[in-house]
């Protein structure tokens, strides 16, 4: 969500980056709350990124250059998993719906 449904003011890149710590996106200016929706969009990505996960971990696990144990392997894969999953809640898209708290 780029901008607040009540009073049209503007989230900054630091106020999505709170909601992925706190879970709510609330307005500065009219100290409106939203929550996420989940929806099946959001369903698709994250099944999207964990299978993709699945089948690209392997290529990195048998890359001859560099020589990783099996929870080293985890952990990366992990991190990455993690990484991919904050960018579809940072980036302000129209996939994404909210819903009103208070």
């Amino acid at each position: 969500m780029r901008n607040c449904l009540e009073c049209n003011d503007h989230f900054t890149f630091i106020d999505r980056f709170k909601f992925l710590i706190t879970g709510k996106l609330t307005c500065k200016k009219c100290k409106t709350t939203y929550k996420i929706k989940n929806t099946i969009y959001r369903f698709i990505y994250i099944l999207v990124v964990y299978i993709s996960c699945i089948f690209i971990a392997p290529i990195f696990a048998n890359y001859e250059g560099i020589d990783l144990r099996w929870h080293y392997r985890v952990i990366i894969s992990i991190f990455i998993t993690v990484f991919l999953i904050t960018i579809y809640d940072l980036i302000p898209h129209k996939l994404q719906k909210y819903k009103i708290i208070k």
